[in-house]
């Protein structure tokens, strides 16, 4: 895959380095996937005529205590990017922090839905603050693989 250097977003269509381009996305979420599969699953999503996979990030898999943030193994996130950018797909993340998603609490750590007074889901301060904390250790891993950096990630919501 040539790398693009720009994705945006057009009068009437999304724009790949200023050419008109259609997504064609596919769920995949890496953390309900066991690993060995996950570069056989997106082969096949390819082969079915898919460009993009979309997947969320759930908080309370990565964060099952407040001061643990687990990248590793199941839950290693760049290394599910650098295999959808290895088949020459493109990739959507949507970390949340809120995913739904049938997952428990909708991807929201059980720690912070602890917490005296904390406002789930809204501009509260414990709950920003929280957010900030857990969008901080996701940075690291989403932002050198964007697309203006050579890699696959074309859009995070």
């Amino acid at each position: 895959m040539t790398v693009p250097a720009s994705f945006a977003i057009g009068e009437h269509d999304f724009l790949l380095d200023g050419e008109p381009f259609r997504i064609l996305s596919g769920a995949m979420h890496y953390f309900r996937v066991h690993p060995d599969h996950w570069a056989d699953r997106i082969t096949k999503a390819r082969q079915m005529g898919l460009n993009t996979i979309e997947t969320y990030v759930a908080w309370n898999a990565h964060a099952s205590t407040e001061d643990a943030f687990d990248l590793t193994g199941p839950l290693d996130l760049g290394r599910f990017l650098d295999l959808v950018a290895a088949e020459g797909m493109y990739a959507i993340v949507r970390p949340g922090p809120y995913i739904c998603a049938e997952w428990t609490n909708g991807g929201l750590p059980g720690w912070l839905l602890r917490r005296p007074g904390v406002g789930i889901r809204r501009d509260e301060p414990t709950f920003m603050a929280a957010v900030a904390g857990y969008l901080r250790h996701l940075a690291p891993v989403i932002v050198p693989r964007q697309l203006d950096r050579g890699g696959p990630v074309i859009l995070v919501q």
